[in-house]
């Protein structure tokens, strides 16, 4: 099964610049989100999907949000299901509660919701 493994950003980057973190430590941890993510799908025997990995160094995040949007939704519309990588930072996140929002709209099953 192919699963879109969906993981925090903009919070990410966010809280690490407040803390006081450069933007490059702040993309390993969203990296590092998305792998130990995609590592927990191929496990269970899925093929994951991270968009986050998939597009790292082809779109800007501050310049480009609504193609990644739009790039991220094509993603999942051709996957199986979704699974959200549980850390601190989902409940900030407006890519995850949006592509949860269009997960539920086609009915693409949620794994471990």
């Amino acid at each position: 099964m192919k699963v879109y493994v969906a993981s925090p950003v903009r919070p990410v980057l966010e809280q690490c610049k407040e803390a006081g973190f450069d933007e490059n430590n702040a993309f390993l941890q969203v990296s590092w989100f998305a792998s130990q993510g995609c590592k927990t799908m191929k496990e269970l025997g899925h093929t994951p999907l991270s968009p986050i990995l998939a597009f790292d160094g082809v779109y800007s995040e501050y310049e480009e949000r609504e193609r990644i949007d739009q790039a991220c939704e094509e993603l999942l519309l051709s996957c199986d299901a979704i699974y959200v990588v549980p850390t601190d930072y989902n409940k900030d996140s407006k890519g995850i509660a949006r592509e949860l929002e269009i997960a539920k709209a086609h009915n693409i099953p949620i794994i471990g919701a």
